[in-house]
This record gives structure tokens, C-alpha cells and sequence, in this order.
């Protein structure tokens, strides 16, 4: 669940999310249906690729997010104020 999510959501296991329709392939996302795929197989790991690709992005998003914090605050600390007579 998203931070700023507040409503329960139904969560699915990757396996869930894949469907048969018109005789083609298809997984869900939160965003959109993705295919078509010609086999189950094409489908389930097109699906495990997204799921990896999404990890790996939200986990480096948070990581940036907690380094900038830091740099900034380290940042601040060496800041100091000019006497404008100084110049």
C-alpha cells in the first residue's frame, strides 16, 4: 500500500493477476490491463518482470528520497550567513 493510500485494496499474488480473453493473455496492474501474450507462460513472465522493474524503482525512489534528506541537512549545517560589510 501506497503512503498517502487510505482504502483496503484486494492484493494479488502474481499468479492472480493473469487472465484468458478472445484467446490471448493479459495481466492486471493497479495502472492498466497488459497484453496480449500468446501463451500463459509469455504472460506470467512479462508480469514477474514488471513486478521486479517496480520493486527495484520504488526501492531506489526511497533511497534517493533518504539521501537527499541527509545531504541537505548536512548541507545546512555548513551554511552561514554573510555580513554584506565583509565584501
Amino acid at each position: 500500500m501506497r503512503k498517502d493510500d487510505k482504502q483496503l485494496r484486494h492484493y494479488y499474488r502474481s499468479e492472480d493477476r493473469l487472465f484468458k480473453s478472445n484467446g490471448a493473455w493479459f495481466y492486471e496492474t493497479r495502472e492498466q490491463d497488459c497484453g496480449p501474450f500468446t501463451t500463459r507462460e509469455e504472460a506470467l513472465r512479462d508480469l514477474e518482470r514488471f513486478v521486479e522493474t517496480h520493486e527495484y524503482f520504488t526501492a531506489h525512489s526511497e533511497r534517493t528520497d533518504d539521501d537527499r534528506s541527509e545531504r541537505a541537512s548536512e548541507r545546512s549545517s555548513e551554511l552561514r550567513l554573510i555580513d554584506p560589510s565583509e565584501y
